[in-house]
């Protein structure tokens, strides 16, 4: 995380620190911000965090000010094992019957997290090859 602070000098430097939804599983460094997986804990694939964190100046005292902020975090699957996904679920069209042959009626684009090329195909609902679908 990076905050920062209009005060000039020592009152200007900014600390950080996890109020809340950590729970012992993540640490941050109060200097510079960087969130990472305390030493020696295995995160488990699938589970969420919120994490509340305060960043605060360093004026003295009753002078001080903060801010909080909420950090998402989702455990995902190690590279190459989370699926591709679409941004909605279901796509319902509404088409003439006299629309050409070859008109384009959609572009699919699902998303990949780790940039992998995916590739589309009609797996049913189409037994009469009515619809083409390009692979890319």
């Amino acid at each position: 995380l990076t905050a920062t602070d209009a005060d000039e000098g020592l009152n200007g430097l900014v600390t950080y620190e996890i109020l809340a939804g950590a729970q012992g599983d993540f640490v941050i460094n109060n200097h510079s911000g960087r969130i990472t997986v305390t030493p020696g804990v295995t995160l488990t694939v699938g589970r969420s965090y919120a994490l509340t964190v305060k960043a605060s100046d360093n004026a003295p005292g009753n002078q001080r000010r903060s801010s909080t902020t909420t950090v998402y975090i989702e455990v995902l699957p190690p590279n190459n094992q989370s699926p591709p996904r679409f941004p909605i679920l279901t796509y319902n069209l509404e088409i003439s019957e006299a629309m050409r042959i070859g008109a384009i009626l959609l572009n699919l684009q699902a998303t990949d997290r780790e940039n992998d090329p995916i590739t589309y195909r009609i797996v049913s609902g189409d037994s009469q090859k009515v619809f083409n679908l390009s692979e890319t």
